[in-house]
């Protein structure tokens, strides 16, 4: 919390240095997005309050408690990843219990994301080999190369073989390039990392302020955005 909280403070001082250099527009909505931290906070609480009472229907069927799960683990990904393993988790036992693939290999796919945030990346790689890849429906199939792209990525930046495991990830990321829709705001935002890690950061930050001023919510893509944009001014 106090590395992230650094951050912010930095971010903040070097937004209001670098304005003119760099472009106000795209700085101040940057700015802006951190700003409205608490109001998201506030509005987070309120939609998990309003969900976990889903809980108290009678007869509650495991279907029901798959579905109250995963629409928790939306809200808790990005807020208390604790609470998101914990959700995911009785997700996996529940589409063991019931014997459904799909929702087995969903639930595998969400645990190992949130153990890459936790830094946990023997165990996501663990989860992952369990996956069969070929049984994927081409939906899952974004998600497994999105989990291994980001895998390799967070793992180059701790590891003494960076350079190994930094082409992993772009390997990864080209697979998921291919099999986007190069309309979806996905596409785009993995693009202009792809366009970043090429040094053609022009076309990049076009692309992200572009996606940031047409989202309008406070939504994880909202987030993602942010920060691929401050990556490209630091």
């Amino acid at each position: 919390m106090k590395r992230l909280a650094a951050f912010c403070l930095f971010i903040c001082f070097f937004i209001c240095s670098q304005a003119k250099v760099v472009g106000d527009s795209a700085l101040l909505l940057l700015y802006k997005t951190m700003l409205d931290k608490d109001s998201f906070m506030l509005e987070k609480e309120l939609k998990i309050a309003e969900i976990k009472k889903m809980f108290e229907t009678p007869n509650l069927r495991d279907e029901q408690r798959y579905d109250i799960n995963l629409k928790l683990y939306n809200e808790y990904k990005t807020y208390i990843s604790d609470s998101a393993i914990h959700y995911t988790k009785q997700n996996i036992e529940i589409a063991q219990k019931l014997n459904v693939p799909v929702w087995r290999n969903e639930s595998q796919l969400d645990l190992a994301s949130l153990y890459i945030i936790a830094g946990m990346y023997i165990e996501s790689i663990n989860l992952l080999e369990t996956i069969e890849k070929k049984e994927l429906p081409d939906w899952l199939l974004v998600r497994y190369y999105d989990c291994y792209k980001q895998l390799f990525n967070y793992y180059s930046s701790n590891n003494i073989y960076t350079k190994i495991y930094n082409e992993q990830s772009k390997k990864y990321r080209d697979s998921l390039l291919s099999i986007l829709d190069k309309e979806s705001n996905h596409y785009k935002i993995v693009l202009a990392d792809k366009l970043n890690d090429e040094l053609n950061l022009g076309e990049a930050e076009k692309i992200l302020i572009h996606l940031l001023s047409q989202t309008k919510s406070d939504t994880h893509e909202k987030a993602v955005l942010s920060y691929a944009l401050a990556d490209i001014y630091i």
